[in-house]
């Protein structure tokens, strides 16, 4: 299957999408681990922490 996965941070109660990947996984299982890797290497500040959205 193929993952549309979304990276963002949330301003003022809105998100806003910072990075966002096409991920082939065979499970959200897989995909949820490959896009850890990849937001462990997005920049991150101490204000915003980046949340994962995956859709199928």
């Amino acid at each position: 299957m193929l993952f549309s996965v979304d990276f963002s941070i949330r301003v003022n109660e809105s998100f806003q999408t910072v990075h966002w990947a096409f991920i082939p996984a065979e499970s959200v299982t897989e995909c949820r681990e490959v896009a850890q890797e990849i937001k462990a290497n997005l920049p991150e500040s101490q204000k915003h922490q980046v949340h994962i959205f995956i859709e199928q």
